[in-house]
């Protein structure tokens, strides 16, 4: 796990290689991420949109994983989605 920058962070699953094997992981993310956090007597919580991109299938190196997670990333909170898989027929539309 790496912080990429700002509010973006990166986690590399090496050995996860389909939508159906990330899947588990994501979920376990997200309930751990909505479990609320005591921060002197006040309950935080927090949210999260995941863009995830797998490789090969959604590029070749990590230059292009990372981005194309982010795009899959903006498109979780542009839907108000919990996680996006990168969608390979964006990239016909301009999108890297």
């Amino acid at each position: 796990m790496a912080r990429l920058g700002g509010d973006e962070f990166g986690l590399l699953l090496p050995d996860l290689d389909t939508r159906a094997g990330a899947l588990p992981v994501v979920e376990r993310i997200r309930a751990e991420l909505e479990r609320p956090i005591d921060v002197h007597s006040l309950p935080l919580t927090l949210e999260a949109s995941i863009g995830i991109a797998i490789f090969p299938d959604h590029g070749a190196d990590a230059q292009v994983l990372i981005q194309r997670a982010d795009v899959a990333m903006c498109d979780s909170r542009r839907e108000s989605a919990p996680f996006t898989f990168y969608d390979e027929p964006r990239a016909r539309h301009g999108v890297p």
